[in-house]
């Protein structure tokens, strides 16, 4: 017989609970109750279906889950609308649990896609039978978890396993490949790149932390003045260590203490740490020189100029412009890598060095992959850049358009500049170069969902055919439409490596025969956007406690007032959760009781955080890991085990946990715990923690000296 809440036995003087799950008597209870878990599970589809828009890479991984995502939540809104007709399903204890662990699902594949669409899970991700393992553990858990639930549409009748597998193996094998020729081209570790990241994350947050950071100054007595002088514009040679370098006037001065130069000095700082990457132009350092009032940036030297001026002088081959596409899409991807947009990608911020190699320039490090936009009203900086803005960023220019909400630019948008810098480099023109007095025309031709023609002429058929699918692809109105950076490399990586050992130098004749023009123009719908936010509403303790508002009761409420009744509010709702299965509540019942906030069982804590560690949550990997502690060698529960604790401080540690950021790195610093010493790994650690503001982590690198 299934068991049901209307069949407990009730004491009239206290509502009785199972698991801290009050027993709800009238259908207005249970339907007044469930509303908050029903907005909850609504707004992490929603959130889950945004990501998926956005995504970066592993689109096709994605997609598994927006539509089982989008599935769901046309499932739950129409149960949540008919609830009065299911309200029996919810007496049933087995139903309301599968209810609430559908919760835990979705927000398990909100933090998976939001790992692997972008390359902030480089790392963690970067060996495909992880992700694979982990979609696949995902997918059976939704998959079973929807079926128990018995809601209106079958998921089996809209989600195909067979095709999913072909894609996700498409998606994983462009992974492999895909990261394999990052590793090649960027001689930069995956610790260093963290450190940079964590960099740009405390820049944008205008962190304290950076204040002192000062990029490297360059004495005027070692520029020295080249036999021949070449200025352009205000940008000057001159020769430093016998390299040729580019000197530019900057408003930055070394002696201010403004938070303004304090932001210069520590993006210039960053941007030195980048001069690694081989398609980003080096910052030298700051110096200063007689023919200028003030400062300037030592530069790496550009040949050859910017790439605009460059295709307007001389003509470029089409395997030499594929090489430089090439350069310029791994630029890009770097600086996508450590979570940077360009937000102006076009020839002119491109300069070639020698070889013709294309390195990017002129690109804010504290404009990150989130932030918002507004909009640009300098008339002349608006024609600049207009040529090549996306759709959605062009929309608040438009005159029937005019009070539009700014969109944000996110990676679809760059994208789209991408594509249209590669018609410009394979055209040798600006885009709509017929338009150049009338931007309000471009608008509108962009908005209607017209683009420039594509006309190649003398060009190899496999570059026509893969410029073209790019292109068109980069072009797509609708952001979601637009391809991933893996299908984008892998098209200009196959591409170079045809033509790789006999590509061209600047002016060498071709020897193809004149192709017939191919012309592109389409047209395609509008973006369509859905901007009902759901909000969570119910804030006040009910009948289970949403754990999200137990977490945030005890954060605001609990820590500060200490109370036993505010404890007792918090840990009836962790209970409930935790002994329905919620991996993150187990979490926070183990965490009451190891301190012992209303009851006290290290021992059963203990075990709470290993399943919740073993789930990947960092905070129970550092608990755990910490409940081996040497303190606890006097209690015999609780034995000294050395290789455990170091394995999930560890665990810990790669979830960029700032404590156990900070333990691994003195341990490595010092050589602890039976681990061999090994200084500069050590350093990394502990700059990654000093960079989320960790203090001892701050106090450690300032008493040896090391400069964050």
């Amino acid at each position: 017989m299934k068991e049901t809440f209307s069949s407990f036995t009730v004491d009239m003087s206290e509502c009785v609970k199972d698991h801290g799950i009050n027993i709800i008597q009238t259908t207005a209870d249970i339907i007044q109750n469930l509303e908050p878990h029903f907005d909850i599970a609504i707004k992490i589809a929603s959130y889950i279906l945004v990501i998926y828009d956005k995504a970066k890479t592993n689109k096709k991984i994605c997609r598994v889950f927006a539509d089982r995502v989008d599935l769901a939540l046309t499932s739950i809104k129409y149960l949540q609308r008919h609830i009065d007709k299911n309200i029996e399903k919810f007496h049933e204890k087995s139903y309301f649990e599968s209810f609430m662990h559908f919760i835990e699902v979705l927000e398990h594949i909100k933090n998976f896609v939001e790992e692997v669409s972008e390359f902030k899970g480089f790392k963690k991700f970067f060996v495909a039978s992880v992700v694979n393992q982990q979609l696949n553990e995902i997918r059976d858990d939704f998959d079973n978890c929807y079926k128990s639930l018995q809601l209106a549409i079958a998921i089996d009748d809209v989600v195909n396993r067979e095709n999913e597998n072909e894609e996700i193996k498409s998606d994983l094998s462009q992974l492999k490949g895909f990261f394999e020729d990052i590793k090649h081209s960027f001689n930069i570790t995956d610790q260093k790149l963290s450190i940079i990241t964590a960099k740009i994350e405390m820049l944008e947050k205008n962190s304290s932390i950076l204040d002192k950071s000062k990029p490297p100054t360059i004495g005027p007595e070692n520029l020295i003045v080249p036999e021949d002088i070449i200025e352009r514009n205000s940008v000057v040679l001159r020769k430093y260590r016998n390299l040729d370098v580019a000197c530019k006037p900057t408003k930055y001065s070394t002696d201010d203490n403004n938070p303004e130069s304090k932001k210069a000095g520590a993006t210039l700082t960053i941007w030195n740490e980048l001069s690694e990457c081989p398609y980003i132009i080096k910052f030298l350092g700051v110096s200063n020189l007689d023919i200028y009032n003030e400062n300037v940036t030592v530069l790496e030297w550009a040949e050859f100029g910017d790439l605009k001026s460059l295709y307007e002088s001389k003509n470029l081959n089409w395997k030499l412009k594929l090489s430089m596409a090439r350069d310029v899409f791994r630029g890009l991807c770097f600086l996508n890598h450590i979570r940077v947009l360009h937000h102006d990608v076009r020839c002119e911020n491109i300069l070639v060095v020698e070889g013709f190699k294309c390195k990017i320039t002129n690109f804010t490090l504290s404009r990150k992959t989130q932030y918002v936009t507004s909009k640009v009203h300098d008339g002349e900086s608006v024609k600049q850049m207009m040529r090549w803005m996306a759709p959605e960023k062009l929309k608040p220019y438009q005159k029937s358009n005019q009070n539009t909400k700014i969109e944000p630019y996110t990676y679809a948008c760059e994208m789209f500049s991408f594509g249209m810098l590669l018609w410009e480099l394979s055209f040798n023109r600006v885009p709509y170069k017929d338009m150049e007095y009338e931007y309000d025309e471009i608008v509108e031709h962009v908005m209607s969902g017209k683009r420039e023609t594509l006309n190649f002429v003398n060009c190899p058929p496999d570059i026509i055919d893969g410029f073209t699918e790019i292109i068109t692809s980069a072009w797509q109105h609708e952001n979601r439409k637009r391809p991933s950076t893996q299908k984008v490399s892998k098209i200009l990586e196959s591409l170079y490596k045809s033509h790789e050992n006999n590509l061209l130098n600047l002016n060498e004749e071709t020897n193809y025969e004149p192709q017939k023009s191919q012309e592109s123009s389409f047209t395609t719908s509008t973006i369509s956007t859905n901007n009902n936010a759901i909000e969570v509403v119910n804030k006040h303790v009910i009948d289970l406690l949403p754990l999200s508002d137990g977490i945030e009761h005890h954060n605001t409420k609990a820590k500060r007032t200490k109370s036993k009744q505010d404890y007792k509010i918090c840990w009836e709702c962790f209970n409930a959760h935790a002994n329905i299965g919620n991996k993150t509540a187990m979490y926070w019942k183990g965490l009451y009781l190891w301190k012992g906030f209303v009851e006290k069982n290290q021992i059963e804590a203990k075990k709470l955080f290993k399943i919740a560690a073993d789930a990947g949550m960092a905070d129970a990997q550092l608990e755990y890991a910490f409940a081996y502690d040497s303190k606890n060698l006097k209690n015999p529960d609780l034995p000294f085990d050395k290789k455990e604790c170091w394995k999930y401080l560890n665990m810990a540690a790669e979830n960029n946990n700032s404590i156990a950021l900070y333990h691994v790195g003195i341990t490595y610093y010092n050589g602890k715990m039976g681990v061999k010493q090994d200084k500069e790994k050590g350093i990394g650690y502990l700059k990654l923690s000093a960079l989320q503001d960790n203090p001892k982590a701050i106090e450690t690198l300032d008493k040896h000296g090391i400069n964050l």
